[in-house]
């Protein structure tokens, strides 16, 4: 009887001990398993967060490749208008210096008159006169233009490349030369002007005249 009690505690405790070893080393193995699915998850995740990144890094370098050369096509623009206006001024002065070239030519010429017959005295007269009121009205006109000034700001920033202000300086400055150039002219056209239109009417109609 102790032999069979012996034996049978014997198999209980082996069967016991068997019994605990399997379990620890489930429990282990499910630990294992467990941390290698929580580390492939967290290797996922990194893979994952860095390919993120790659991809925002890499479009945030599109973006600002795309962006440079926007600014670097714009400046190259508004160097180009720079160059047009600047261009545009110096015809304006260079219609001031022809205007009073011109004028000194005509008092040259009213000086001495006298190879020439009372009409065509009358008509040079008239002529430095319209010349004299063109420059009078053109020197000043040219001289205190707002457009030196504009031409002056744009350059000072296109020289720091501070390319949004240039812009709207770029189109003020075009806008003024426009007017400018229509005001010029217009003066031009209109203070040089010798001649005048005449209508003449007779009543009856028909009746012959001259003009003396």
């Amino acid at each position: 009887k102790e032999f069979v009690f012996v034996a049978v505690v014997a198999v209980v405790v082996l069967a016991g001990g068997g019994w605990f070893i399997m379990k620890t080393r489930a429990e282990n193995a499910e630990k294992e398993r467990i941390a290698a699915e929580a580390k492939l998850a967290a290797d996922r995740k990194a893979e994952e967060a860095k390919l993120a990144a790659d991809q925002k890094a890499a479009a945030e370098k599109q973006r600002a490749e795309e962006q440079k050369k926007l600014e670097e096509s714009e400046f190259a623009r508004l160097r180009s208008s720079q160059a047009e206006a600047r261009i545009r001024w110096d015809n304006l002065e260079k219609e001031q210096g022809a205007a009073e070239k011109k004028l000194g030519e005509l008092k040259a010429d009213v000086r001495n008159t006298r190879d020439l017959t009372a009409p065509q005295v009358a008509e040079l007269q008239a002529q430095f006169g319209a010349q004299t009121d063109y420059v009078d009205w053109l020197q000043p006109y040219v001289s205190r233009h707002p457009a030196k000034t504009q031409l002056a700001k744009l350059d000072a920033l296109l020289s720091a490349r501070a390319i949004e202000e240039a812009g709207k300086v770029a189109a003020e400055l075009t806008r003024v030369l426009d007017d400018a150039e229509q005001e010029v002219a217009s003066q031009k056209k209109s203070l040089l002007a010798l001649g005048r239109s005449l209508q003449l009417v007779t009543e009856p109609a028909g009746v012959g005249y001259r003009v003396a």
